[in-house]
């Protein structure tokens, strides 16, 4: 034709021989193909495209609680591709083993392409030459073009070739080859029962066994090739992976090939081992990934007097342990009583039922003193009073009252009748209740000395 239009479920792709559609769910969905030819003349085809999207067992990882905060590894079953969403909270979606780090409870999906059993006959050529035919010729040596055998070691077939193990480094089977100087001669072939209209995985591991040169394999289905062929490098013994997909459209059955397509004589000598043919589907299952964030309450920061106590609380949580313990009545109840030295940040830490910890701080501080003016230490005669006083705080209590005439106010008159400590307990702007003294001392009694009585005459004197 002359030109090419698609629709794919309403969505119009014009004048495109090939078109890629993107399928946002699974379902059936109708899609036909328009052809124009340069006489004008138009013809169409339709066909239903079923994307089929299968639930499944397949992630291994459990439905789980974690801590606000954690992360964790979620595991699934091998697969081709992996499609993780949402994937705000994932590292790495595409993976088999994302590691999610939610911060509410979620449910992650995954649609895996997952690998069904191996259709392969004899695929890792444990049972040796059986299950397959080849073009090749079998030789029990390897020194001819175009022969084959199935062995555990090239250099027992043929000392030429390099020591090499099989592919899962053992000492297993492998099927080993002389290249053939034809190309696209068939080394390997299996005819195979297929369900129509399904996706198929093909693969083999492949590796060079001739310490020089280059060799080539490719895949054909019933004759016809699959994508480019593949080359083993020129380094012996190292395996490598050819791998591709295929829709098997109307067909039933499959007659898969392995050819080569290198035919160097110099070194187009190879191994094929786990030849895998597999049909591929679409599954999905959800996990639930809950938090556990404790609702961790604790005290207001609070301001206290210096050597008072004060009542901490923490709830919440299941199990409690406060610290520092300095000035703490107890580290590992909910509610201790602290008397802080200095100012002090009590830091409570409590785990959920569930194990989880979560922190929280209460800042305990001491008011600083406020400055009190009061009476300096002073001294008296025996039987003088004293003016005491004292400013600056909210109110006053002074001892001993005995010698008081009124212990309540700032400024009593003392008369002691000793040499006295009189306290002073004032509550001042912050009512914390602090201290002072003043001391109230007698200065010495002076010594006198009168002479004696004594007669004299009179109109005398006497000193």
């Amino acid at each position: 034709g002359t030109a090419y239009d698609w629709n794919i479920n309403g969505v119009a792709y014009p004048n495109s021989i090939t078109v890629v559609h993107d399928f946002g769910t699974a379902g059936t969905y109708p899609v036909s193909l328009t052809v124009t030819q340069a006489a004008g003349c138009v013809n169409s085809l339709s066909r239903n495209i079923s994307i089929r999207l299968q639930p499944s067992d397949v992630i291994t990882t459990r439905d789980t609680t974690i801590c606000f905060g954690d992360s964790i590894q979620l595991n699934t079953k091998s697969a081709l591709e992996y499609c993780w969403s949402p994937d705000a909270t994932l590292k790495n979606p595409s993976s088999g083993s994302p590691e999610v780090k939610p911060v509410t409870a979620t449910q992650y999906f995954v649609n895996a392409k997952v690998r069904g059993p191996n259709l392969i006959i004899n695929g890792d050529f444990s049972q040796g030459n059986t299950g397959f035919i080849s073009n090749y010729t079998l030789l029990t040596s390897g020194n001819q073009e175009g022969t084959y055998t199935v062995a555990a070691n090239p250099a027992s077939w043929d000392p030429g070739f390099s020591n090499c193990a099989d592919h899962t480094g053992g000492n297993g089977n492998m099927l080993l080859a002389n290249g053939s100087q034809v190309s696209q001669n068939v080394i390997w072939s299996e005819t195979i029962p297929v369900q129509a209209y399904t996706d198929y995985h093909l693969s083999t591991w492949f590796q060079l066994i001739s310490s020089a040169g280059n060799a080539g394999i490719r895949f054909y289905i019933t004759g016809t090739p699959l994508e480019d062929f593949h080359h083993s490098g020129t380094a012996p013994c190292n395996w490598q992976e050819y791998a591709t997909e295929w829709n098997s459209g109307l067909s039933t059955r499959a007659t898969v090939a392995i050819v080569n397509t290198y035919t160097d004589i110099a070194g187009n000598d190879f191994a094929l081992d786990d030849i895998s043919f597999t049909a591929l589907s679409m599954e999905t299952e959800a996990i639930r990934v809950n938090v556990d964030k404790p609702a961790l309450l604790a005290s207001a920061d609070t301001t206290i007097c210096p050597g008072a106590s004060v009542a901490l609380w923490a709830s919440g949580v299941s199990s409690f342990s406060w610290s520092p313990a300095d000035g703490l009545s107890d580290i590992s109840v909910s509610n201790p009583m602290a008397t802080p030295q200095n100012n002090t940040a009590y830091i409570i830490s409590g785990r959920s039922s569930l194990g989880c910890l979560a922190k929280d701080t209460v800042q305990v501080s001491l008011f600083q003193p406020v400055p009190v003016t009061i009476t300096p230490d002073t001294s008296i005669c025996m039987n003088d009073a004293v003016q005491l006083y004292a400013t600056g705080a909210l109110a006053y209590s002074w001892s001993p009252a005995a010698f008081l005439d009124d212990p309540i106010i700032p400024n009593p008159l003392a008369k002691p009748d000793q040499p006295t400590w009189f306290m002073l307990s004032y509550k001042d702007i912050n009512f914390c209740m602090e201290k002072d003294s003043v001391l109230v001392y007698f200065r010495p009694v002076p010594v006198f000395y009168a002479p004696p009585d004594q007669k004299i005459c009179v109109g005398f004197s006497v000193l």
